[in-house]
């Protein structure tokens, strides 16, 4: 909003906030020292708003420095529309001018209806075709609202004002700068004078929801009344809505950081060294749509293939082996450790008891006795999973007691 209005004159010191170095937008006001209350709780709001803008601006440079990303080219064309006569390096400018302007703000209060802030213009010399804005004021109704997002986009709005020329009406289908009279009288064939904004003071947040406010869609895109058909609104850039509405959107998309995305965003600002330095990072910064489903097929064959070469590899060397390989149940998987346990058991047999060795004393006939019992030298050794078999013991022919001979009588 614009206004002619006065008020009185208020001493104002150039100084930077505090951090201000850090943040883009600067706010030039009266000194702190010296305010009542109301007028130190008003600068407050300011400087909060202030800080709240500061990030959404650098979040709307983010967006422009990116417009092919999908989620980005949606906000633009929510905010700004698609009509051929939009300027998409003029809101990059004026965008720049919010990053590293400065506005005069005036703690004194103003009644101006329903809007929320005004910016107060010098009267037009003769010769001027546009007036200069002089101070940024707010009402009571910015100062009880307590969001700190309508703060910052009526802060940023009025910004614009300020720093852009940007306009809030619109005449013969065009958006007007800022600094232009309104035409007093409809010239034939002019059509009437109407403001450019929305249907709430709060922003929207998303491009649905900005896209679902009939009355900021109708200003954009066209619509049709009783007094005919009206096209599209031109030079979007010029609209004062457009930036606060657009600052809210982007500061509720989420931003990607990846090095694709950062490759972009220095292709989009003219840095070629940084743009340079993600590609090598990247190695395939420019990959296409349908580069990883493509790649999908490859692998998934790739897999199979190793699976299959697998089985058979395992299935070959048991084959060639020296001794025959065991057949194993169908349903259980064979893995390279059980196909070793499943050969050494069936192929490495347990070997044949040793007859144990008998004294040759017990043997030979005539021997004074036999041993009681006699115990193999070799035991037989455990098979791997058979039960172990019973050793082999020889059972030996006793050998007859020698009897001595009776005497004769």
């Amino acid at each position: 909003m614009h206004s002619s209005q006065y008020f009185s004159t208020i001493l104002f010191v150039f100084c930077a906030l505090r951090g201000i170095s850090a943040l883009p937008l600067g706010l030039t006001h009266p000194p702190a020292e010296g305010l009542n209350e109301e007028h130190t709780e008003y600068l407050n709001t300011i400087i909060a708003a202030k800080d709240k803008a500061n990030t959404q601006i650098a979040k709307m440079e983010t967006v422009l420095n990116d417009p092919g990303r999908p989620t980005h080219r949606a906000a633009i064309n929510a905010a700004f529309g698609t009509h051929s006569s939009l300027d998409i390096n003029a809101v990059k400018a004026n965008v720049q001018r919010l990053k590293t302007g400065s506005i005069p703000v005036e703690l004194e209060t103003y009644s101006a209806g329903s809007s929320l802030g005004v910016n107060h213009y010098y009267p037009m010399e003769p010769g001027e075709t546009s007036a200069r804005p002089r101070i940024v004021a707010f009402s009571k109704k910015f100062h009880k609202s307590t969001s700190v997002n309508t703060h910052a986009a009526t802060l940023i709005h009025e910004a614009t004002h300020f720093l852009a020329d940007t306009g809030d009406d619109i005449h013969n289908g065009k958006m007007l700068k800022g600094g232009n009279p309104l035409p007093d009288k409809r010239k034939p064939g002019d059509k009437e004078l109407s403001k450019a904004g929305a249907s709430k003071q709060n922003p929207h947040k998303t491009v649905k929801s900005l896209n679902g406010d009939t009355v900021f869609t109708q200003m954009r895109d066209g619509h049709t009344d009783k007094d005919g058909v009206h096209g599209p609104t031109q030079n979007m850039h010029d609209n004062a809505e457009s930036y606060n509405q657009f600052a809210s959107i982007c500061d509720n998309l989420p931003v990607r950081r990846d090095l694709h995305a950062m490759y972009r965003r220095a292709l989009g600002s003219g840095d070629d060294k940084a743009a340079m330095y993600y590609l090598f990072r990247r190695k395939a910064c420019a990959l296409s749509k349908n580069h990883f489903a493509k790649k999908a097929p490859a692998k998934k064959a790739a897999n199979a293939k190793v699976k299959t070469t697998g089985a058979k590899t395992v299935g070959a060397k048991a084959a060639g082996s020296r001794r025959p390989a065991t057949r194993v149940p169908s349903r259980k998987l064979l893995t390279p450790t059980t196909a070793r346990q499943a050969h050494r058991t069936s192929t490495h047999a347990a070997p044949a008891a040793r007859k144990p060795a008998v004294h040759k004393a017990a043997a030979r006939p005539g021997a004074h006795g036999v041993p009681k019992k006699v115990a193999p030298i070799h035991a037989a050794p455990k098979a791997a999973v058979h039960a172990p078999s019973k050793p082999h013991v020889a059972n030996y022919p006793a050998t007859k007691a020698r009897v001595a001979p009776k005497k004769r009588v």
